[in-house]
């Protein structure tokens, strides 16, 4: 897969025996000499923390003999121990977050180190990182747990928040993505996970589990995904998530003004409550119950709205999150149609009934009518639903068929 964010150019470094060469980009100077292959790297700070790769994973080649930082300048020594060829690395660090790697590439023979090339790999500037990561991941395949990730006020890497309802272990934590300079590998940290009660809220303290792993890069370069390891151990299980694509903005399709002025009051006024990421969209759904002429410009109405967040997931709009708003609204006329002057809602809580009995003027249909298309499944409301569904997916030349609410069935647009 081609490599994205990381930035990797092929260098020749260092080569030949004692040879001294420096990287005017990196401030690198390595040389060979005795067996021995040294870097040295001038630090452009006092701050700096450089680190050697310990020789772990092959120390048959060469050993690391030492490392370290002294009179501004980190050095890593290595001592040839037998022949063959061996990359060896070394790593500037921003806290726990690899800011820039150099590799070298090592050819030993009869106890002569040659370098043959070597490598670079840097953290992108802050600018490149939304174009790939920003916005709202989805496990794929389902619509359940959420990644939410926008760049940190750091600028070197994002703020993640990983959420999961209960039907997926009911957990929400928080971690940070930072490059690795590990190939096109994120590391968690700062990570906190908690437990969530049968009511659905989350307990401190943290429960007791991993609280480590890691992101990296899977799918092409069209279809990037992201792969969670929970834990650090190579055999944890992972999990894929999927970007959410990009969907326009929501324009009123019908041929009713009064439905017009109550939708474009809808995403005006409500979808901001649910919109969290560019990439959404709020899609309402209004559903006209009655309404009377109070004078020759203005119109009441009596309704039920709804304010949905969705995201795409291939042909299918996802409901991420929303709201239901029984109102009655006056509306004044605005050339050709209708706009919204003043609208009332129903209470929460406790006094939700009484107040949409209250909204009804004593009208004893219309209360009920309220209260008989209130749920997602209602027939009304249901076919109101889609019928905005439908207008919005053909307006915008979307291959929707289906739409998805948590833990129901998809509701097909064409049947």
């Amino acid at each position: 897969m081609k490599r994205l964010i990381m930035i990797l150019f092929a260098l020749a470094l260092c080569v030949g025996l004692a040879l001294a060469e420096e990287n005017a980009e990196a401030q690198v100077r390595c040389e060979s000499a005795d067996g021995i292959y040294t870097i040295r790297v001038a630090l452009r700070s006092p701050d700096e923390v450089w680190t050697a790769d310990e020789m772990a994973q092959d120390d048959s080649v060469v050993r690391l003999i030492g490392a370290g930082t002294e009179d501004g300048v980190f050095t890593a020594r290595y001592e040839a121990v037998g022949d063959g060829e061996v990359s060896v690395y070394v790593r500037r660090f921003i806290g726990i977050a690899c800011a820039e790697c150099h590799g070298f590439d090592l050819l030993v023979s009869g106890g002569v180190i040659k370098s043959t090339g070597g490598s670079y790999t840097a953290s992108p500037a802050v600018w490149e990182q939304d174009d790939y990561l920003y916005g709202e991941w989805l496990e794929k395949d389902t619509q359940f747990t959420a990644l939410d990730i926008r760049t940190n006020l750091m600028g070197d890497g994002w703020d993640v928040v990983v959420t999961s309802p209960m039907t997926h272990g009911a957990y929400r934590f928080t971690c940070t993505m930072r490059y690795d300079c590990e190939l096109d590998a994120f590391v968690y940290a700062d990570g906190t996970r908690f437990d969530m009660n049968a009511a659905g809220e989350f307990v401190v303290p943290p429960a007791a589990e991993n609280l480590c792993g890691q992101f990296t890069f899977g799918g092409t370069e069209d279809a990037l995904t992201l792969l969670w390891r929970d834990g650090d151990t190579f055999d944890a299980p992972v999990t894929e998530f999927e970007r959410m694509p990009g969907l326009p903005a929501y324009a009123y399709t019908g041929d009713d003004p009064v439905e017009a002025a109550l939708a474009d009051y809808a995403v005006r006024e409500w979808s901001g409550d649910y919109l969290a990421h560019a990439g959404d969209t709020a899609i309402p759904v209004v559903l006209v119950l009655k309404t009377e002429a109070a004078d020759e410009t203005h119109l009441k109405a009596w309704a039920n709205v709804w304010a949905y967040r969705y995201a795409k997931q291939e042909d299918t709009l996802l409901s991420i999150s929303g709201g239901e708003y029984p109102c009655a609204a006056l509306l004044e006329k605005d050339g050709e149609g209708w706009k919204v002057v003043s609208l009332e809602t129903a209470e929460d809580g406790d006094g939700f009934g009484e107040s949409i009995r209250e909204m009804a003027e004593g009208d004893a249909d219309l209360a009920e009518a309220y209260f008989s298309t209130m749920t997602v499944d209602a027939e009304a409301s249901k076919a109101a639903r889609i019928r905005f569904i439908r207008g919005y997916a053909e307006a915008n030349g979307l291959p929707v068929t289906a739409i998805k609410d948590y833990g129901w069935d998809p509701i097909p647009l064409f049947e």
